[in-house]
C-alpha cells in the first residue's frame, strides 16, 4: 500500500524557528513577535477581514478622505498594516515606499486638489499599495517554502533517505522505497510514499510525522488518499520529471565485448 498525505504547516515552531529566522535576516528582517508569522493563508484572509473593517470605518469617515477613491486608499493601507507579519516585513524592507504611500494619502486628503486630481492619486496609491502587499507577500511564501523544504530535506535525511532538491520539490530514496515531496507556493506539504508494501507504508507515514513535529513543525493534516500504486500517486508522477535518472542500459558492456577487448589488448 501507498499514499499520499497532504498538510498545512507552520514553520515558526519550537527547532524549525531558528531556520525561518535565518532566511529572514539574510533579507534583513528581524522576528519580532513569534506570533506574527502565520501561514500564508492566514495571512491572506486576515487582510480581506481587516480590509472589510477598514472600509466600513473610513466610510464613516467620508467628509475627511473626500471621494470613494480616497476611501479604498486609506482603508487599504490600514488593513494591510494591521497584519502584524506584512507590517513587519514592510518597516524593515520597504520603509521608504511606506513613506511615499503615507504622504500620498495626504496629498489625497489636500483642499487643493479638485475631485478629478483627488481620484486620479488616489487611485495610483490604491495599485502602490496592492503592489505592495502582493510582493511581500510573494516574498514571504518562497522564503518560508525554502526554509520549509529545509526542514522536510533535513528530517528525512536523519531517517536515513538520500534528499534531492529541486527548488521546493524533493525525492527522498532509500533502497526501493521513496518519499516525494511537494511544497507549494503557500507553503502546504504533500508527500506521496512510493515502493512500500502492506501496512509498512502507514508505518512509514507516522515515522515521517513524529520526526517532523520533534523538528518543529506543527502539521494540520488536510488530505489523505491510499493511492495503492507502488509506483507512486498523483504527487510522484508530478514531481518525477523533475528528477530524471540515468539509464544504465547504455553503459552495459556486454559479455561478447569485453571478449573482443581483452583479445584485442593480448595483441
Amino acid at each position: 500500500m501507498s499514499e499520499n498525505v497532504s498538510y498545512t504547516a507552520t514553520v515558526l515552531s519550537g527547532g524549525s524557528e531558528n531556520v525561518l529566522r535565518e532566511a529572514l535576516q539574510s533579507k534583513g528582517v528581524q522576528i519580532r513577535n513569534d506570533s506574527a508569522w502565520t501561514t500564508a493563508r492566514e495571512r491572506s484572509d486576515r487582510l480581506q477581514e481587516e480590509l472589510r473593517a477598514e472600509l466600513a470605518r473610513h466610510t464613516a469617515a467620508v467628509s475627511s478622505l473626500g471621494t470613494q477613491a480616497g476611501i479604498r486608499a486609506g482603508a487599504m493601507l490600514s488593513a494591510f498594516l494591521r497584519v502584524p507579519a506584512f507590517r513587519e516585513y514592510a518597516e524593515q524592507t520597504r520603509s521608504g515606499l511606506l513613506a511615499e504611500i503615507r504622504n500620498g494619502l495626504e496629498e489625497v486628503r489636500s483642499p487643493g486638489l479638485s475631485d478629478p486630481e483627488r481620484g486620479n492619486v488616489a487611485s495610483a496609491i490604491e495599485n502602490r499599495i496592492e503592489n505592495l502587499a502582493t510582493q511581500i507577500q510573494e516574498d514571504l511564501c518562497t522564503t518560508e517554502r525554502d526554509a520549509l523544504a529545509g526542514i522536510v530535506s533535513r528530517s528525512l535525511g536523519s531517517l536515513g533517505y538520500l534528499v534531492e532538491n529541486r527548488g521546493g520539490s524533493l525525492k527522498a530514496t532509500a533502497n526501493r522505497t521513496c518519499v516525494w515531496v511537494e511544497v507549494s507556493p503557500w507553503a502546504d506539504i504533500s508527500l506521496d510514499f512510493s515502493g512500500w508494501s502492506g501496512m509498512a507504508c502507514l508505518r512509514e507515514v507516522r515515522r515521517v510525522e513524529e520526526r517532523l513535529a520533534r523538528e518543529g513543525l506543527t502539521l494540520r493534516k488536510t488530505a489523505e488518499h491510499n493511492h495503492g500504486n507502488p509506483r507512486g500517486g498523483a504527487v510522484a508522477q508530478r514531481l518525477k520529471p523533475l528528477f530524471p535518472a540515468f539509464r544504465r542500459s547504455g553503459l552495459v558492456i556486454h559479455e561478447t565485448s569485453r571478449q573482443t577487448i581483452t583479445q584485442k589488448g593480448g595483441q
